[in-house]
């Protein structure tokens, strides 16, 4: 989820910039074959702070919006297919310009000629704000009138690429705010994440990050007494107990928006030889020290979650469950997969479930500006062309499996889904992650075929393992934070032991589990309806 944001931040500080050469920026983010995603996503932050930072300094006068907070997504307003013109311009409503139209031919040095005509303008002197996008590479386009601009396609361009651009176009992209207010609302976005770099969360990143929740969510969170309870002692939890963590730093509280929850991590409680441990899937960082799937020493565990600036919530298995809970089988799975790699590859497909009604949108209408596949799809193509090392740990095996392909890059797999599978490439993200799917990734750093599984997925994993779901088809691949603990797994009430701030599960302990739970979900904001049947 974290490289959502790069994404879009990734499209905006091209879009900003007056000369757009991916290269040089994929080369200033020091990337090589063993960067893992969250070192080339500190690197980025990194960047786009610098970078915004020195707008600012120029640009006294930019302002951030009422909701700053990814406030700069692009929204797709039309394909602009080449020499496709004997159909009449392609058209769209503008902010600025109500009436747009282009016509889009191929000129003799194999570039790309696109003439806009514009009409009724809002006001004199304003502008629309566009990035052109395909699978090659990402342009800015200003329009504040009739305007002809050159689209230069690279001269390695593959015969994928060139089907997508013969068949999707060129993407017209409008970035709703003016440049000042873009990059203002970007550096707001990009201060989230301060904590990212730290072992700690400061006041004001914390603070910051409660005003994007409480204004952003319906989950809103507020101060409370570190010391008002404290972690039960370790007798009193058992195997398969749920502990619910939010970190105030960017990421955790990201995460929540996407996906309707009140976590942005899921860990397990474990017996394992008369010692009880804290197990869980993340990543080595600033504040945690071990990378992967991994158990760590209840009270160990708890200290190191209190010098990260977590909060967190012990929600114990019903009695129940825990009767029927097999904790030897449970520490089976755990040991079998102890080590793994975080499960990027999965990191997104338990989430998205349907064509537009997971990806979040920014307030105050909720509809306005929205993330959608249209700005998913050639951003995908373009970041693998340019930085592969990315595409390969995000989303290309996954999207191979979907289509019943091998080692295809990601424009490749766009093509033989339309072309040799009949798929419409938009329904790919939606197709059910399996549990039996391995991925090439990495246990204890050495090479594998082995599963992916990001936190909550091996939360319900453990759980599965242990039989809680016996005579039931369930893909734990398919799960979010908020499906783990939305299960009717629970005592009747789970007690926040840690933390600055108050976390609450909503729709906590409220699901039956049935067969192919979570595999087709929305998770749209503000109110994340969803049918009890999903």
């Amino acid at each position: 989820m974290l490289f959502k944001f790069l994404l879009l931040s990734a499209v905006l500080a091209v879009a900003a910039s007056s000369a757009i050469d991916l290269k040089a920026w994929a080369k200033s983010l020091n990337i090589n074959s063993k960067s893992t995603i969250p070192e080339i996503g500190l690197n980025f932050l990194k960047n786009v702070r610098t970078f915004a930072e020195s707008y600012m300094r120029d640009h006294p006068e930019a302002k951030a919006s009422e909701y700053p907070y990814f406030n700069f997504i692009p929204m797709w307003r039309a394909a602009l297919v080449p020499d496709k013109n004997q159909f009449g311009p392609v058209t769209w409503v503008g902010t600025c310009f109500a009436q747009n139209s282009a016509t889009t031919t191929t000129q003799s040095d194999g570039s790309i000629k696109i003439a806009i005509t514009t009409g009724m303008a809002a006001s004199q002197d304003c502008y629309d704000h566009y990035i052109l996008i395909t699978a090659t590479g990402i342009d800015r386009l200003k329009v504040s009138g009739d305007t002809t601009t050159t689209f230069t396609l690279p001269a390695d361009i593959t015969d994928a690429e060139k089907w997508d651009l013969a068949n999707k176009g060129i993407r017209v992209m409008q970035i709703l705010t003016d440049e000042p207010t873009t990059i203002a609302n970007l550096l707001e976005t990009v201060l989230l994440f301060v904590p990212e770099f730290t072992q700690g969360v400061d006041k004001r990143s914390a603070e910051r990050n409660v005003d994007f929740l409480n204004r952003y969510t319906p989950n809103p969170m507020a101060p409370r007494d570190p010391k008002s309870s404290t972690a039960p002692p370790a007798e009193k939890v058992h195997s398969g107990d749920f502990f619910g963590v939010i970190r105030l730093d960017g990421l955790d509280p990201m995460l929540a928006w996407a996906m309707g929850s009140t976590t942005g991590h899921t860990t397990v409680a474990l017996w394992i030889d008369g010692e009880l441990y804290i197990c869980e899937s993340t990543a080595v960082s600033a504040y945690w020290p071990v990378n992967g799937i991994q158990k760590t020493p209840y009270k160990e565990w708890l200290k190191l979650a209190e010098q990260a600036g977590y909060n967190v919530v012990h929600a114990p298995l019903s009695q129940a469950v825990r009767s029927n809970f097999d904790e030897a089988a449970a520490v089976a799975f755990f040991r079998s997969v102890e080590g793994v790699d975080y499960g990027y590859q999965n990191m997104l497909w338990g989430w998205i479930d349907t064509l537009y009604d997971n990806y979040p949108c920014v307030p105050s209408d909720f509809s306005s500006v929205c993330l959608s596949f249209e700005v998913v799809e050639p951003l995908f193509a373009t970041i693998d062309r340019h930085i592969p090392q990315i595409s390969e740990q995000m989303w290309n095996q996954a999207f191979n499996k979907r289509i019943g392909t091998e080692g295809l890059g990601t424009a490749e797999i766009y093509q033989a889904a339309s072309v040799n599978s009949g798929i419409n490439t938009r329904t790919i993200p939606m197709m059910p992650e399996l549990d039996s799917w391995v991925y090439n990734t990495t246990r204890y750093d050495e090479p594998i075929q082995g599963p992916q599984l990001v936190c909550c997925v091996f939360v319900c994993n453990v759980w599965k393992a242990a039989g809680v779901f016996d005579g039931m088809n369930v893909n734990c691949a398919e799960q979010t934070n908020l499906d783990d603990y939305s299960l009717a797994l629970f005592e009747e009430k789970y007690t926040q032991i840690m933390g600055k701030y108050t976390l609450e599960l909503n729709r906590y302990n409220s699901k039956i589990p049935f067969s192919h739970m979570a595999e087709a979900c929305p998770s749209k904001g503000p109110d994340y309806l969803q049918d009890p049947t999903c």
